[in-house]
């Protein structure tokens, strides 16, 4: 009925991974690597990695606001917000 499959590309722990709100094939994933991934579950590879080039700092949460933002909580204590454009 349902099929295994493994999405890597992380180099760190997976910490969170949020599906977006509306469209059944995207989600995300953060990592203590401190990116975030951008996945379609048609492909085993991320669409985009997006990170903090600052301070590289673990990616403890991350949540949808709406279909168009998500919003990251890391241990540098910062929230940051994205807008997310699909292709």
């Amino acid at each position: 009925m349902y099929e295994n499959q493994a999405y890597s590309g992380h180099t760190g722990w997976v910490k969170c991974v949020a599906w977006h709100p509306t469209n059944s094939y995207s989600f995300l994933s953060a990592s203590y690597d401190g990116s975030i991934k951008v996945w379609d579950l048609r492909s085993r590879m991320p669409l985009h990695t997006l990170s903090n080039k600052e301070d590289n700092d673990k990616i403890l949460d991350l949540q949808w606001v709406d279909n168009k933002e998500f919003v990251t909580g890391g241990a540098d204590s910062t929230l940051r917000f994205y807008r997310y454009r699909s292709a």
